[in-house]
C-alpha cells in the first residue's frame, strides 16, 4: 500500500492578470486541499517583466499567508 504522504498532488492554474486576489484566494484554497504541486501559468501575451510581477503580486502574498508557504521552501 501506497503512503499517502509520498504521493504529489499537482494542478495547473490560470493566473488572471486583472483578478489578482482571486488567483491567490483559489491558489491558497489548492493548498488548503491538499495540493503539494502548483504550476502557475499566464495567458499570452505574457508583457515584460511577467515573471517578477507573478513573484510580486502572487507568490509572495500567498507564501506570507499562514499555511501558503508551506508549499515552497524558503
Amino acid at each position: 500500500m501506497r503512503d499517502p504522504h509520498e504521493i504529489t498532488r499537482s494542478v495547473q492554474v490560470i493566473v488572471s492578470y486583472d483578478e489578482v486576489a482571486d488567483s491567490r484566494k483559489t491558489i491558497l484554497g489548492l493548498i488548503d486541499a491538499g495540493m503539494t504541486h502548483i504550476v502557475l501559468s499566464l495567458r499570452g501575451p505574457c508583457p515584460q517583466g511577467v515573471a517578477q510581477w507573478l513573484a510580486d503580486e502572487i507568490i509572495a502574498p500567498v507564501r506570507a499567508t499562514p499555511g501558503g508557504g508551506a508549499l515552497m521552501p524558503g
